[in-house]
């Protein structure tokens, strides 16, 4: 069976912590809207001529998504059973973030992940139904290691 992304999230953020710190579940949705906030911006970007944004980025749809994907699963904890498996049903980048600032408000009012982890799983879940796959994720954890972590542990060698 392969490995699921919520793993790789997990030994990644193990493994380099004293690097790039992990957050807890209110900070880790904090993050993930931010992410989907990033998303709709590069969708927007691809999907209208009409507006002039306030300053150019490179972003792309996908790469937004999967940093999303990165935050939820790290909201969930290690120890979450979700799954990489698509939802079937139809949905949106605004549902997602609908999904994320609701929990991110009830984790900011004290609920647990109990309370919230069903609702994070579908965040989760329909990021990959939007085409995000497991390797995206692997790709962006790349990312991250050589943007954050691979100087750091170099200059300690």
């Amino acid at each position: 069976m392969p490995e699921k992304s919520i793993d790789k999230v997990w030994e990644f953020r193990k493994k380099y912590e004293k690097y790039w710190a992990t957050p807890d579940l209110l900070w880790s949705l904090r993050f993930a809207f931010t992410e989907i906030a990033e998303a709709m911006d590069a969708w927007i970007r691809v999907n209208s001529n009409e507006f002039s944004r306030n300053r150019e980025k490179d972003m792309q749809v996908i790469d937004e998504l999967a940093d999303t994907a990165i935050m939820l699963l790290t909201a969930l904890g290690p120890k979450s059973w979700v799954v990489d498996r698509p939802v079937i049903h139809k949905t949106s980048i605004e549902t997602i973030a609908e999904r994320i600032g609701h929990c991110m408000k009830k984790a900011n009012d004290g609920a647990e992940l109990p309370h919230l982890e069903a609702t994070i799983i579908m965040a989760y879940t329909e990021i990959l139904s939007l085409g995000v796959t497991p390797e995206d994720i692997q790709r962006r954890l790349d990312r991250i290691f050589e943007k954050h972590v691979s100087s750091k542990v170099s200059n300690e060698l």
